[in-house]
């Protein structure tokens, strides 16, 4: 017989900011995870249950916005943006310099980079909490981590302009403001952290 589902009270939830949506994970059935539809950002905490749903909210409508503007032709807006990949089986071209044939689910994936950016953020709060301790970390996590051949230039992307990379990646990294780390981007290459630096 089958473990019995945790009940998910609606009236308990805060409102969900605007693009965001809830689902089920498929893999632990009872458990919620919450879905940005513009930025494809994904997290296991409700976004409108802490501080900073309005600067999520800002996020979620910025490439929206952007997209309006400039639909797959460069307005001459360039961003300069560091990243980490991991890889799932489902990627694009599952393969990287770590692993020859990547297996691992979406799934298992995502968990993995959520707890990569848990200890990003832990160890640039202890390294003095700056937006340069958060680069340094990043960059030091990227260059061990990321499946992507950017990881012998510690993820840096350099500068590239919009319409250049995929759009979910490119709506996630331009949504940033400098020294801003991402949530979880899903892309066809896989899911991605990214750092903008400008």
């Amino acid at each position: 017989q089958p473990p019995p589902r945790r009940i998910f009270n609606l009236a308990m939830e805060p409102a969900l900011p605007p693009n965001w949506q809830r689902g089920e994970s498929k893999s632990h059935p009872g458990k919620f995870f919450y879905f940005n539809k513009v930025t494809k950002e994904k997290t296991w905490t409700c976004p409108g249950s802490t501080a900073g749903t309005a600067d999520r909210k800002r996020k979620a409508d910025e490439p929206a916005k952007e997209a309006k503007k400039v639909r797959g032709a460069s307005d001459g807006a360039t961003c300069h943006a560091l990243h980490l990949l991991v890889k799932h089986a489902g990627s694009r071209k599952p393969t990287s310099w770590r692993e020859k044939a990547i297996t691992i689910s979406k799934d298992k994936a995502w968990e993995d980079l959520e707890q990569i950016r848990c200890e990003i953020l832990a160890e640039a709060k202890k390294e003095g909490g700056t937006s340069q301790a958060l680069e340094a970390v990043f960059r030091a996590r990227a260059k061990l981590r990321s499946d992507c051949s950017s990881h012998a230039r510690e993820g840096d992307l350099g500068s590239f302009p919009r319409g250049k990379m995929q759009k979910a990646f490119e709506a996630g990294a331009f949504a940033l403001q400098p020294k801003e780390m991402s949530g979880i981007v899903d892309s066809d290459s896989g899911l991605h952290l990214i750092f903008r630096i400008a």
